[in-house]
């Protein structure tokens, strides 16, 4: 199965920080609606925002370091108003969440 990027709630969610999942391609991801709770089982990690709406636009960066995992920009337009764009890194490391503050 392929990953699937599932953008929930920004820009307003969490005061506005905004949050996205990344969701293992599994038969997990088949289920109508997805059950979000169980993500800590290895079926993908949460990403906090860091204010500004994160998680408002969402794309797979293929492999920027070429270390062959996949990579993803994560677009939040509304920090100090002109807004940033973080760079999230795939690794082999399966974290049950990453801040974008941190």
């Amino acid at each position: 199965y392929d990953d699937i990027i599932i953008i929930i709630g920004a820009p307003n969610t969490n005061s506005a920080d905004g949050e996205s999942y990344l969701i293992y391609g599994a038969p997990f991801a088949e289920q109508n609606p997805l059950d979000l709770s169980i993500l800590d089982a290895g079926f993908g990690y949460y990403i906090i925002g860091n204010y500004g709406g994160s998680g408002y636009s969402v794309s797979s960066a293929g492999d920027i370091n070429n270390d062959t995992y996949s990579d993803m920009v994560i677009g939040a337009p509304l920090v100090s108003g002109v807004g940033e764009a973080y760079l999230v890194y795939g690794s082999r490391s399966d974290p049950n969440s990453i801040n974008l503050a941190e």
